[in-house]
């Protein structure tokens, strides 16, 4: 997960790192709810969480949580969204979500958070 400000400028990154091999859809809805513990541990009071899973997007916005093997994230995170002043959730396309894709993929995990971006990715 990359956060930033209004302007778009990288405030913190994290990635995490699960055993075994989860669904795609599973680890989209688990990074959603690590985003938001995330900003509530920084005391962020506005958040607006983006994702490229639609799935997962629609189920937050219309709460809709299903029966799924990724409910539990969702609820979660439902619960945890009205502890913030505003939270929305937006569906962005994969393009929108490149950096954060990109530091899943790339990064070594002997840094799996930080402040600044890896030197490779910097903006």
């Amino acid at each position: 997960m990359v956060a930033r400000d209004w302007n778009g400028k990288c405030l913190w990154w994290s990635v995490m790192q699960r055993s075994g091999r989860p669904k795609v859809i599973e680890g989209e809805a688990h990074a959603i709810l690590h985003a938001l513990t995330k900003g509530r541990s920084r005391g962020l009071e506005e958040i607006i969480v983006e994702s490229d899973c639609l799935p997962v997007i629609e189920s937050l916005t219309i709460g809709n949580l299903l029966e799924s093997t990724y409910g539990t994230f969702l609820e979660e995170s439902l619960a945890l969204s009205k502890s913030f002043r505003n939270c929305s959730f937006s569906f962005v396309k994969r393009n929108g979500n490149r950096l954060a894709h990109l530091l899943a993929a790339k990064v070594d995990f002997s840094c799996t958070e930080d402040d600044n971006l890896p030197f490779e990715y910097g903006e």
